[in-house]
Parts: structure tokens; C-alpha cells; sequence
């Protein structure tokens, strides 16, 4: 599946990321990729991770940004984001196949969460392609 998004220069987000010098952030890029995963499967799923994560070229405010997502096979997501041939950002996203959850309301909004609330984003590193992140997640105890 394949589409094209903006992030309007009014989104609040961009006046703190950053005053002189407005770039998307990759958490708004991230959950926009989720978003596009569930409606490509009809289905909500609890994410457990993120795999693979690179943010290689900034999304300015109002700027056209093409966002891929496929299919890997069961429980995972490829995601793209490019502009004018360019990269701009990519990962995996994974999830357990038991969390899908049925009929999810295709267009919903993009707001949901990336991660569950058992999952946080653990590190950040510097590559020479860009930022990496990762994220942990645990799994709920069973009652």
C-alpha cells in the first residue's frame, strides 16, 4: 500500500521541534506508518517493537512525503517514507498475530499510540544514515 501524506505547518508539534527550524518528528512518522499498517490489514494490533529504525532525510513542514507500507509475512510491517526519490525514514514493525483485533474502522483517526503502554522507546544512536531507535517491550502478566 502506498499514499501520500503532509504535515501541515499548523501542527502544533512543530514549534517545539524545532523553533528556527521545523522537521517532522519520527515519533509522528512512526505512528503514521502504524496507522497505515492497520487500515492496509483492517485490523488494530498492539505493537510489540520496532525494528530497523533510520530516519536518513528530514520531512519539512507542508512538504509531499510518500509513505509504503508491506507486508513481510506474518506479524511484520516494512515501512517507508521518501520524497523525490529520496529516503527519508524506514523499519519493521512487529507485532503478535494473536493482538490483531477485528474490524478496525478503516481512516481512523491518526492519533492512536505507536507503542502499547507496555512498550517504551529504549535507545537512540547516531549511524552514519541517520538516527536509530529501538524499543522494548514486555509482555502483560496473565491472570
Amino acid at each position: 500500500m502506498e499514499t501520500t501524506l503532509r504535515f501541515s505547518s499548523d501542527e502544533p508539534f512543530f514549534k517545539g521541534h524545532y523553533p528556527d527550524f521545523p522537521v517532522t518528528p519520527g515519533v509522528m512518522l512512526i505512528d503514521r506508518a502504524v496507522t497505515a499498517a492497520k487500515n492496509m490489514l483492517g485490523r488494530d494490533f498492539i505493537l510489540k517493537g520496532i525494528k530497523k529504525v533510520k530516519f536518513s532525510n528530514p520531512v519539512f513542514p507542508d512538504e509531499a512525503v510518500s509513505l509504503k507500507v508491506e507486508s513481510r509475512g506474518e506479524g511484520e510491517i516494512s515501512y517507508s517514507f521518501s520524497k523525490e526519490g529520496m529516503s527519508c525514514a524506514s523499519g519493521i514493525l512487529y507485532f503478535d498475530c494473536d493482538d490483531l483485533v477485528e474490524d478496525y474502522p478503516s481512516g481512523e483517526g491518526m492519533s492512536r499510540g505507536i507503542l502499547s503502554k507496555d512498550c517504551v522507546m529504549s535507545s537512540v544512536a547516531h549511524t552514519g544514515e541517520g538516527l536509530a531507535y529501538s524499543a522494548l517491550c514486555e509482555q502483560p502478566e496473565q491472570h
